[in-house]
This record gives structure tokens, sequence and C-alpha cells, in this order.
């Protein structure tokens, strides 16, 4: 068991439950691909000679610890979606389900959902050896019993042998297959166009879809705009239509993503403004991306800060693995007044969506410098700073490091003449896996949260890989007014970030479907004395960052 079981394993819990109860605010006369994906598997990836980093991380104790976990987490997962459809006592059948998962990460496997939403058809296709083959027969078989679906009843369909479930409700037809070298599962109307198509590939191509190109690992394309609503981990996101494919590439691992949007995306090139004069030497980071304001101007309460225009750029850095030490700075004409348009609004800002929040917020009007006092370890601060003909709000938690030494000049010549980069980002992921990690720890603490158990599987998880990830080169641009695609090359196909996220997700209890904060403190601990300044401090106070 690995890693890759905990996403192959959400795709499989997600669309069985799609296949009975339609997203919320779906059209059912949305047709065509749904969910999508090819994946060649954990064994041929240790068999190849490409992704040799990846494969190292497959094969760490860790990682095989998360992926068990996963597979219990993800087991349980498929009752708890088909609820409305199954009598109240039900078991959820765990024990049928989590055997199989092994199966769709190691082995090659193929998932695909389409038609409409309300009514969509799944198929499972699983390339397995013949004892694989009669787990799954007997084990679907029971899960069908213990939910009571229906009967299975021997069928030939195409000169494949198995069974299938006739029902009166949705979905209609419940089929599973010995195609060739392929378990085939199916779920959705009478007819099963999807699952007929799948079985026509296997007997003339070997494959129920498309074969996969030249070191391709993965293959995916998912309608997000019609996922969406049927995960509520995802309900509230606007995702546009997205197509990824995954090669491996020696040392690494090489990402294409194209995002199609249903409008145009208003995006318009200006030149970079880089603080280089504020970035130091030893970062193990740097981020820079434009055309921000219509992305900010969607977060509730921005309009009311007061900044006109809002900032379109963000540039950001991060020094060593030490806590807290990430930067950054966002461009604006005149950023003395922006500090005083934010002194009044920002806190306010902040407990809009944070009430609980500890500490105080403290305006030093001679340094053009909001200040966040009273939490654990830190004291950000939001100030005016000038780098050379531009200003800029900067942010940080830790004082600035003073440096007469700047980073490599190659690493901003990466922007140079790109006028359709939107978003660029290179960094060592390991170091960035602890910033991650340790923001989220901070961030809980803010809010008065308890802090993930260090010794918890995903934790453990991610405190291994930072110790050995490498560097990550993410790049996104603008194809088209509708199109966005993005280019990363990695070690595993993740950020830092995106892995400390991932570790978040996992331990959330409403895992795989919903996103959930860590329990709050004790009542008795969660005094609030925080409010929004009501006299600004002309002096620094006591405990501020020192000189920048």
């Amino acid at each position: 068991m690995n890693k890759l079981r905990l996403f192959l394993g959400l795709a499989v819990a997600s669309f069985l439950a799609g296949c009975l109860e339609p997203p919320r605010g779906s059209k059912a006369s949305d047709t065509g691909v749904i969910y999508r994906h090819h994946f060649i598997g954990s064994t041929r990836i240790m068999q190849g000679t490409n992704a040799t980093k990846l494969k190292e991380v497959l094969e760490r104790e860790s990682t095989k610890k998360l992926g068990a976990e996963a597979a219990k987490k993800l087991a349980h997962a498929p009752r708890e979606y088909w609820t409305k459809h199954l009598p109240k006592k039900a078991p959820d059948g765990a024990e049928f389900i989590e055997p199989l998962l092994a199966d769709l990460s190691q082995s090659e496997s193929y998932i695909e959902a389409r038609g409409s939403t309300g009514r969509p058809e799944c198929v499972i296709a699983v390339r397995v050896s013949d004892e694989r083959a009669k787990l799954w027969d007997k084990n679907l078989k029971e899960l069908a019993g213990a939910w009571q679906l229906g009967k299975p009843a021997d069928v030939t369909s195409q000169g494949f042998k198995g069974w299938e479930i006739k029902r009166r409700d949705f979905p209609n037809k419940v089929q599973f297959l010995r195609a060739g070298e392929w378990v085939l599962a199916t779920f959705g109307t009478e007819q099963l166009t999807l699952g007929n198509e799948a079985m026509q590939m296997i007997s003339k191509a070997g494959t129920p879809g498309k074969a996969l190109g030249t070191n391709v690992l993965l293959e995916l394309e998912a309608d997000l705009p019609r996922v969406a609503p049927g995960i509520p981990a995802l309900a509230d996101r606007r995702l546009p239509p997205t197509h990824l494919t995954v090669f491996g590439r020696g040392e690494f691992v090489r990402t294409e993503a194209q995002f199609r949007y249903g409008q145009s995306l208003n995006w318009k090139f200006e030149p970079w403004r880089i603080p280089t004069n504020l970035i130091p030497e030893g970062i193990v980071s740097f981020t820079a991306a434009q055309g921000i304001a219509p992305l900010l101007n969607t977060v509730e309460g921005v309009s009311d800060l007061g900044l006109k225009p809002i900032p379109n750029q963000i540039l950001a850095w991060g020094i060593g693995d030490a806590q807290g030490q990430v930067f950054a700075a966002f461009p604006v004409d005149k950023a003395t007044n922006a500090i005083q348009k934010l002194a009044p609004t920002l806190p306010k800002f902040v407990l809009r969506h944070f009430p609980g929040v500890m500490g105080k917020f403290l305006w030093a009007s001679n340094r053009a410098e909001i200040i966040w006092q009273g939490l654990p370890f830190i004291v950000p601060y939001l100030t005016a700073l000038n780098s050379g003909d531009n200003q800029y709000l900067f942010f940080g938690m830790f004082p600035r490091v003073q440096t007469s030494n700047s980073p490599p000049r190659e690493l901003f010549g990466q922007l140079a003449n790109r006028k359709d980069l939107a978003y660029y980002d290179w960094e060592v992921t390991g170091p960035r896996a602890t910033h991650g990690r340790q923001l989220y720890q901070l961030a809980h603490m803010i809010d008065r949260r308890h802090v993930l158990d260090p010794k918890a599987v995903s934790d453990m998880w991610l405190q291994d890989l930072a110790s050995i990830l490498g560097p990550t080169v993410t790049e996104i641009t603008v194809k088209s007014e509708t199109e966005l695609n993005l280019v990363r090359k990695s070690h595993i196909g993740f950020t830092g970030f995106e892995l400390a996220s991932l570790s978040l997700w996992f331990e959330s209890p409403g895992f795989p479907f919903r996103i959930e904060p860590r329990p709050p403190l004790p009542v008795p601990l969660m005094t609030n004395t925080n409010a929004p300044p009501t006299k600004a401090a002309t002096n620094p106070p006591a405990g501020t960052p020192s000189k920048r």
C-alpha cells in the first residue's frame, strides 16, 4: 500500500457515490465526461527507469503506513455517500472495500463517469491477476448483499462472463465482468453504454480506454464545475474543467495541465515589480504571481479594506526551514497611505474570518506599520517599504533578514520577457513542506484550536518527506482569454504547501469529503481580548520586530 491509494481511493469513493446521488445544483441536461483517469499503477512505476525520486518515496515506511491508514478511512466513504439510497441498518461494508483498494494503487486502473450528473454512468476497471479477480468478484457480491442492492444473476456480455443486478431505482443496473486481464465494474442506467464501450476497447486494444502515451504515469480529465458540487470539500470553490497529464522524466515527474474557463479571464500583463533589494540570499522558495486582484476581490470583506486599487501582484519567499521565515511583498503606488487605510479595517477583516483569534493589533503610525501582538512565537506585521523605484506592502512574522547579497539573478531572469506568465514558483520542496506544516500549526494556535499530533501518521509522513524532497518549479501561463496552462517539474508532483494541505485534509474529521478545522480548545482557554485598534500607537510598542 502507498500514498497513491489516498488519491485513487478518493476518486473511487466519490464516483461510486456519484452514481447514486446527483451533485447539488447540477443540470440533468449536462452530458459528456464528468471525470476520467487512467493510472499506470505503482508496480509499473517501480519497474520503470523514470520518476526515481517518486519510487524512493513509495518505498519509505512512512508512505506505507499512510497508505494503510488511508485505505481504512476510504473504505468507509462509499457507505457515507450512499446513505440516502441504502437501508438505515445497512453496514458500511468497509471490510469488503478495503482489500480492493490495494489494486487501485498498485495495478493499472481506469475510472470514468459520464453523462448527466443526475443519472451518470460509472465504470471502474482494474488490470489484475485471476486470483485478485476472484477477490473482486467475491467482495463485490458480498457488498451488494450487505447493502441489499438485489440478487446477482449470471450474465455474459460481449463474450465476457460475470454477474449483474437489475434495480427499479437508480442505478438501474450494477454489473461485474472479468474482461480479459481486467475486472470491470459498471453502474448506471439499463443500457450501460460506457461499460459496453469499455468492453469493446478491451476486445480490440486490451485496455478499456485510450492507451497511455510514452512515459505517462497518469492522465486525468475532470469537469470540475460539475464534480465540485457533489464533493463538499470542493463545493464552494470556483474550479474550471481540467485536463492533467503526469510524465516520468528521469529523477523527476513532469505535470502538464490545462484549465479551461467558460468566460474571459480578463487577464492583462503588467511589468513585474520584483523587490530585489528586499529578497536575501539563502532563500528556499520564490513565488511571483500577477493578475491576483480579481481573485482577492472574491474574498469576503476585501472590498471593505479600503484599498483602491487592490494589489495585483504578490512576490513571496521563504528562508531556511525555521519557524515563520516566510515573507511577502505587494506592490502598491502609495504604501504609507495604504497602511493608513488598513489600520482600522485589517483587524476587522481578520476577526471577520477568525472571530476567536488571540492577540491584538497595534498601529505604529510613525513607522507606517500594523503589528499583531500577543501570538505564540511570532509577531506578524505589515509595513510600508521601498525597493528601488517601487513601493510595497511588506508582510513578515519575524524581522526581515538584512543582507547585501541577493539571490542569483538567473532566478529573477525566469520572469523576464514572459508576457504570458501569470505565476512562477521555485522552491526546495522539503523545507517548504516544513514551512507549510509550521504555518498550519501556528494558525491552529492563533485560532485557539488543538494542534495536530506530531505523531499522527500523515504528519510523520510529511516530516519524513521533508528530509528528501528537492527542487520544484511551477509555471502557469495564459494561453488564451479562457485557458491557463500549468507545467511543473518536481519529485512527486506536489509543492511543499500542497503536501502540508494534504496532510491537514487527511487528518480532518470529515475526510475525505470535508476539510474541517481541528477541534477548539476547552472553553475556559478561549477568552478573546482582541478588538480593532481604537488609538494609533505613535512609538514602536514593546516586543515588536527590530529595525528592518
